[in-house]
């Protein structure tokens, strides 16, 4: 394992950098779990407007601007983000501002083209996937990727000031243009008798008018801050070179990493759909089915991993400060105490999903749709934990220095996705199964690679009875208790007042029934920031009693 030296800081400039760090992440959490909560009330009403096989259409469209998405801007913001924090720290607004005119000309530059790419293959590549139909969605959420490209830079920018607050607001303006322009075209649309897939492209057209929304709030964002302005030391940096090769060496890896599993969501959607043609089905009914997978499954699969990247992100700067000292003992300690905190979060969410699968969708949809969207999120829930396990992994071994293993293990996890989804969904007897079956095959595979080199790197002796099995005991109560609750209240109440009394009850009886098999410990808890707080406070109030 490398290693670099670091320099001694005083206490408080540490603490101040801490500081910074988790008021960022409480930002971006924030935000995040906002724009999931809008995207869900979207998603909602949509379905109910265009249908199934509408909504098919639609995330046909998203799935592929996802990945051209990813591709274009994944890695430049992150590297735009380190390398103006350098310079913040030697206080050289000049170099800052030059880095950013550099960076936001490449990314307009891979924005056009992104763009261009999307309208020119619109057509062909919707008669490839089996979904001729699909092309107006793709062509309605095309010019997103301009909009998008512009944004990364600015967010790298406001994001290597440790200024979370623009891109959290960018992020909120996005989610609801999207929500109120799309509902708004689709039922306009609908009211005039349109075919559903002209429907499904003016809704998709939301995406684009809110990711404009979000670009101009960071324009102007810029224009108000001007924080390069309050240094006042400057000189000259790097020139334009130097600059396009530091952007592209911090990119490219960032960039592969987190675009294969969106690669193997475009790549998914091409055997799905022309595989369910394959045993029968005529495209309107594959993309119904396709339709139902991703707007009711995926969603609800979404919700959990959003708990955990706060880990994944508190756990890289405590682990790259043990790197950076050689400390091995605490590297160990650090990754089995974020896994334990993983499955302790995750796996009362795997089970839940899993026990009141049909409850929460059908309180969500109609009773249609969750009896056909339930099935499929049963066999998906498994795939939540190792999605969780998978992203606090990759975190690790990236602060470890270890960036390839990350690629590797999600090339591994893609690899039998497509493979075990090629064959699952072309059988008659398995059909659209097939797809959540070989997702979560394809996280297994990926969280066994990385938790492999793990233990190969910090030598790490994972306590699976701790980490894993009393969790998972504790979340199968959890869920068989949420399931026998709903079907009980179900006789007095209505669904969704039975879902939400039987999920809140269910976790009471999974946090007691932890506790009493000693799944987690004082010290294991005080990991999380917030958790620390409180428990300091409690004793300071303890001792002046």
């Amino acid at each position: 394992m490398e290693f670099s030296s670091s320099k001694k800081h005083p206490e408080n400039e540490n603490k101040k950098t801490l500081n910074r760090f988790f008021s960022g992440v409480a930002v971006l959490t924030a935000a995040n779990i906002i724009v999931k909560a809008i995207g869900l009330m979207f998603k909602i009403p949509l379905q109910h407007c265009i249908g199934d096989e509408g909504m098919g259409y639609f995330n046909s469209a998203y799935t592929v601007y996802t990945w051209l998405y990813m591709l274009s801007t994944a890695g430049i913001p992150v590297a735009i983000s380190m390398i103006v924090s350098e310079n913040c720290a030697e206080k050289n607004g000049r170099q800052i501002a030059k880095i950013f005119r550099v960076s936001l000309i490449v990314l307009v530059i891979i924005g056009a083209l992104s763009l261009s790419l999307m309208l020119i293959l619109a057509g062909p590549f919707s008669r490839f996937i089996g979904a001729g139909y699909a092309s107006y969605s793709i062509i309605a959420v095309a010019p997103t990727l301009l909009f998008i490209c512009i944004s990364g830079a600015y967010r790298g920018y406001f994001q290597g000031y440790r200024n979370m607050v623009p891109t959290a607001v960018s992020q909120v303006l996005e989610a609801l243009g999207k929500m109120a322009v799309g509902i708004c075209l689709a039922v306009w649309a609908s009211a005039r008798g349109y075919a559903v897939h002209f429907v499904a492209a003016y809704a998709t057209l939301g995406i684009t008018i809110g990711a404009a929304a979000g670009m101009f709030s960071l324009v102007i964002s810029k224009m108000i801050s001007r924080q390069e302005k309050s240094f006042e030391a400057e000189y000259p940096g790097a020139g334009t070179g130097p600059i396009l090769n530091r952007l592209i060496g911090i990119a490219v890896p960032v960039t592969i990493s987190s675009s294969v599993m969106s690669l193997t969501n475009v790549l998914d959607l091409m055997v799905v759909v022309n595989r369910l043609e394959h045993i029968g089905y005529t495209e309107g009914a594959a993309m119904a089915v396709y339709g139902n997978y991703t707007t009711l499954v995926v969603p609800m699969f979404n919700l959990p991993p959003i708990l955990i990247y706060p880990i994944a992100y508190s756990a890289a700067p405590i682990i790259s400060a043990a790197v950076a000292k050689r400390d091995i003992v605490s590297v160990s300690r650090s990754v089995r105490m974020c896994l334990k905190l993983t499955s302790v979060i995750s796996l009362p969410c795997t089970f839940g999903l899993a026990f009141m699968a049909y409850p929460v969708l059908d309180m969500l949809y109609s009773s249609q749709s969750a009896c056909l969207g339930a099935p499929m999120l049963i066999l998906l829930a498994p795939a939540v934990f190792f999605m969780c396990i998978l992203a606090v992994c990759n975190s690790a071994l990236q602060a470890m220095g270890r960036v390839k293993i990350p690629i590797l293990s999600m090339g591994v996890g893609a690899a039998v996705k497509l493979t075990l989804g090629y064959f699952l969904t072309g059988s008659s007897s398995v059909g659209i199964y097939g797809t959540p079956i070989s997702t979560f095959a394809c996280y297994l595979a990926a969280s066994i690679v990385n938790i492999y080199f793990i233990i190969k790197y910090t030598g790490a002796e994972l306590d699976l009875t701790g980490i894993i099995l009393k969790p998972a005991v504790s979340g199968a109560v959890c869920g068989v208790s949420g399931y026998f609750l709903n079907r009980l209240l179900c006789s007095y109440f209505s669904q969704s007042i039975s879902v939400l009394i039987s999920v809140f009850f269910a976790a009471i009886i999974y946090l007691g029934f932890l506790l009493m098999i000693g799944g987690i410990s004082r010290e294991e808890l005080e990991i999380v920031p917030t958790v620390k707080k409180i428990t300091g406070f409690l004793n300071k109030k303890a001792k002046n009693s």
